[in-house]
């Protein structure tokens, strides 16, 4: 019969499980600002009339909720000092002894 090939699984390094990266906070940060623009373009320099809709509305909502993700993405992006600390062990093949090595990470990544 024919025999299924597994990859390989993926295994993460202990820093990257969980832990925004610098670049996904710049995309939540710009996102934001962009939801707060195009919110106060349609609040204030549009002046278009769509039946049932109020764009003035429509607009001060987007900005309301760009302020609020700019306050969570700032939050996640800049709060608190981040340690990471890695330990490895391995027998080194020539001495036979055991060797242990610890990296240490401090604050953002």
């Amino acid at each position: 019969m024919f025999r299924r090939r597994c990859a390989k699984p993926v295994i993460f390094p202990i820093s990257t499980v969980g832990t925004p990266n610098r670049r996904s906070s710049i995309v939540r940060i710009g996102s934001s600002i962009a939801l707060i623009v195009i919110g106060a373009i349609i609040a204030f320099a549009v002046d278009y009339q769509v039946a049932g809709i109020n764009l003035n509305l429509v607009g001060f909502i987007l900005m309301i909720a760009g302020v609020v993700l700019l306050i969570i993405s700032l939050a996640v992006a800049f709060g608190g000092r981040r340690t990471t600390t890695t330990t490895r062990s391995g027998i080194d093949p020539a001495s036979g002894e055991q060797i242990t090595r610890q990296d240490r990470r401090d604050g953002t990544y």
